[in-house]
């Protein structure tokens, strides 16, 4: 199977291409990843697929950031990512952090088969630290939240 498609099956399975706002970006994912490393090598693919899926993934959270999210989504979402557990998101929040959540664990197993050392916790940490710096005050809302266009 092609990485596009199995981005594609992906965004499928996860729900995120009929989440029904925002840009669907699967095949643009696709191609940036694709166009950055060309080698035949398992490990080149590997970081393909991750960077295709992160980017899929930034791309439907800064759009629900953005445009869909009410505050109290956004907080609640934040607040998961935060505690890592999901269980109480509804709507969107829960299909972008199930999404999310999945990545990381099939990107942690895929590391855990090469190198013997499971590395989940760490981009769990990860993320919470990029939450940390990027948290901002909403101006008309008046609550932190998550800003994804620092870059």
């Amino acid at each position: 199977m092609t990485l596009k498609r199995a981005a594609e099956r992906w965004v499928k399975k996860w729900g995120l291409y009929d989440i029904g706002f925002g840009r669907e970006k699967t095949t643009y994912c696709y191609f940036a990843a694709s166009s950055s490393t060309s080698l035949p090598f398992e490990s080149a693919a590997n970081v393909r697929k991750l960077m295709a899926k992160s980017g899929i993934l930034i791309t439907v959270a800064d759009d629900f950031f953005d445009e869909e999210g009410s505050s109290d989504e956004l907080e609640a979402l934040t607040e998961a990512v935060i505690r890592w557990e999901g269980k109480q998101l509804k709507g969107y929040g829960k299909i972008i952090f199930k999404a999310l959540d999945n990545h990381i664990k099939e990107t942690a197993e895929t590391y855990r088969k090469q190198h013997g050392t499971d590395i989940t916790n760490h981009f769990r940490n990860i993320l919470r630290v990029i939450l940390g710096f990027t948290l901002e005050v909403h101006p008309s809302i008046g609550f932190l939240y998550f800003k994804f266009d620092i870059f």
